[in-house]
């Protein structure tokens, strides 16, 4: 997945941080990355772009939306690839 879409909607920013969090070699990163999943969860989209800078990831901060709307979701899953 790339970072060319605009926002990304709940299900395309987990698949993307989970792939960041297996790829990831730094356990600080990986400790990071699994908190920013954790309050995706929750839908505390402005923790998920803190932890997504600190953990080094400030592209994909800014483009989390706050929450993303349905309409920005169907268009990212038509984008995607």
């Amino acid at each position: 997945m790339s970072l060319k879409n605009k926002n990304f909607c709940f299900h395309n920013l987990l698949q993307h941080i989970g792939a960041l969090l297996t790829q990831a070699k730094d356990e600080s990163v990986k400790s990071i990355l699994d908190l920013a999943l954790r309050q995706l969860r929750y839908g505390d989209y402005q923790a998920v772009r803190k932890y997504l800078i600190d953990a080094g990831y400030a592209e994909l901060a800014s483009q989390v939306a706050n929450p993303p709307s349905i309409k920005e979701c169907i268009v990212d899953n038509k984008t995607k690839d």
